[in-house]
């Protein structure tokens, strides 16, 4: 049915421990790509809030960054962000293949006492992981 969404109860909390693991797998694979002095990095997660944080939406996907050393000022190294437009499933040529992330394309609208809200062709992927979870259909 077109414009039907899902609401699941406290869903956050079912994604945490795969969050959180994932977060861990990645964290030792930017510490690779650091060793091999590649300057990437890969973020699994961009969050967006809009005005006065009322709406937050996660986006779970591959967003590479290139880091670009400008030197030291002081004790401090200095260093700019730059944003690398690969899309979800591209990696920059010269850097090993990152870890596979369980959660790669869910979209969501987070609420602040931890339900989430996505599209139900979204939710169809992803069901295995909110089994435990109370679910409702919504009409948009």
């Amino acid at each position: 049915m077109p414009g039907m969404q899902i609401l699941i109860v406290n869903g956050s909390a079912a994604l945490a421990t795969i969050e959180q693991q994932h977060q861990k797998n990645l964290g030792a694979y930017n510490e690779t790509l650091q060793k091999l002095q590649k300057r990437y990095y890969l973020k699994p997660k961009h969050v967006v809030y809009t005005r006065r944080g009322r709406h937050v939406y996660n986006y779970h996907g591959r967003y590479w960054w290139k880091i670009e050393y400008l030197g030291r000022k002081g004790k401090t190294s200095r260093i700019r962000w730059h944003y690398v437009p690969l899309g979800a499933t591209q990696k920059p040529l010269d850097v090993p293949d990152p870890p596979k992330d369980p959660l790669l394309g869910l979209k969501y609208q987070k609420f602040a006492n931890g339900d989430l809200l996505m599209d139900a062709a979204i939710y169809e992927k992803f069901k295995h992981l909110f089994r435990n979870c109370i679910v409702f259909r919504v009409l948009k």
